[in-house]
């Protein structure tokens, strides 16, 4: 009986051993990956679709549909952008500028400023034209592909392939 507590205890202090991290703290490596400020520069078109949420329950129904520049240098240069909330629509406001941000994976931040307010989104560059915004606005809830104006050769529109997520892309004339 006591070789085969000997030999549990023994099996059991190789186990804790092998299994613990020593209470060690591992951080993660740094993202790394091909991506940078001057990986968003020129035109770039969004469509976003979700709602809205103004207290309590209730949610509005919110798209909004537009285009922004970027300089590579992480600034907003300018843009337009037409809003459609619970069916009224706020056609043609202008993006006065904004700010943003790429880490070397490819994710960041993207400020779009309008007259009266400014637009905060998460991004996920997933090539230099092309790639994924979340509104991080206060109370709503949207997702939408942006690409490049120039990566584009001839007009076209795709709808909804998943629940609030559109894409569109167009041409300048």
């Amino acid at each position: 009986m006591k070789r085969l507590l000997a030999a549990f205890s023994v099996v059991a202090a190789l186990w804790s051993s092998a299994c613990s991290s020593g209470n060690s703290i591992v951080n993660p490596p740094p993202p790394v990956g091909k991506y940078s400020l001057a990986s968003l520069k020129g035109q770039y078109a969004f469509v976003t679709n979700g709602e809205s949420f103004t207290g309590g329950l209730s949610a509005t129904p919110l798209a909004r549909t537009g285009s922004f520049a970027a300089d590579g240098i992480g600034n907003i240069t300018g843009g337009v952008e037409d809003v459609n909330a619970a069916g009224t629509t706020s056609p043609a406001l202008q993006i006065t500028g904004g700010n943003y941000t790429v880490n070397a994976d490819g994710r960041g931040t993207l400020t779009l400023q309008l007259a009266q307010a400014s637009l905060n989104f998460g991004i996920t560059l997933t090539s230099t034209s092309d790639g994924l915004m979340i509104d991080e606005t206060s109370n709503t809830w949207m997702q939408t592909t942006i690409r490049s104006l120039s990566s584009v050769s001839s007009p076209r529109t795709m709808g909804p392939s998943a629940p609030d997520f559109s894409m569109t892309t167009t041409t300048e004339p």
